[in-house]
């Protein structure tokens, strides 16, 4: 191994004393010392206000956290609100349709009961006063009905003999027309009452057919039955009534 130092040097090599750094006055080491003492400051100043702005880092967290709730609380309450808003305007508009519908029918109903008793009161009092006025009207009309039925009943009696004698020569008349050629035995059977009235006016037609006239209680005023050997002919009123009521249920049938 190679010696590092020589004989001269030995002379100046002594042992190293701590004593001889904390006695020696180097500006070097006194520079060192006072910068590691600013550093050691700054830290601790650092430090010093890291802990006094930690209490305000923590307080502005705290209340954007708070913030932010109260903003999701009023945000979300403001839909919640909105959205139970719409769905009550629905429920309320539904109930108030259904409550307004039930309503309308009942008013429906009864504005047509009121109606249909308005007018049935008004057909009673109608019928009361028609039939008001019918017992007046019998009051006034049947006297003078009664009047003019006696009247005219009065008039057919005192026109009856008149009326009968016309019809029956006009039956006569009609008879003669339709068998000038009947044997000569015929008898022409009329009301006694008729004997007088048909021997004036129909003399002369008789004469010429030969026909004789026979007085016949069974035969009614104004009517005549012709009968011969063969034949009769019933022209009275009996027969000409049941030979309209044949007709007549004829056409019913």
């Amino acid at each position: 191994m190679m010696n590092m130092y020589s004989s001269s040097d030995s002379n100046y090599w002594q042992p190293l004393s701590l004593q001889d750094f904390t006695l020696t006055n180097s500006p070097s080491i006194a520079i060192i010392e006072e910068d590691s003492t600013v550093e050691m400051i700054e830290a601790s100043s650092l430090m010093n206000e890291t802990e006094e702005a930690m209490p305000e880092i923590t307080f502005d967290l705290e209340r954007l956290k708070t913030e932010a709730t109260e903003q999701g609380y009023h945000e979300g309450h403001t839909l919640g609100q909105q959205d139970g808003f719409n769905v009550g305007k629905q429920l309320g508009h539904d109930q108030g349709y259904q409550e307004g519908l039930k309503q309308g029918i009942a008013q429906a109903e009864q504005q047509f009961n009121e109606e249909k008793m308005k007018l049935s009161q008004s057909m009673a009092s109608l019928l009361a006063n028609f039939q008001q006025a019918l017992n007046d009207l019998d009051d006034v009309i049947i006297p003078q009905l009664t009047d003019v039925a006696l009247v005219a009943a009065q008039k057919m009696v005192s026109d009856l003999p008149k009326s009968l004698h016309m019809q029956l020569k006009k039956s006569i008349q009609t008879l003669i027309q339709q068998f000038p050629l009947l044997p000569d035995s015929i008898q022409l059977h009329v009301n006694p009452d008729d004997i007088g009235y048909i021997e004036t006016i129909l003399s002369d037609e008789l004469n010429k057919y030969h026909w004789q006239l026979v007085a016949d209680p069974t035969i009614d005023a104004g009517g005549c039955k012709l009968l011969s050997d063969k034949n009769e002919i019933d022209v009275t009123l009996n027969s000409k009534w049941q030979t309209l009521r044949d007709v007549v249920n004829g056409e019913r049938s």
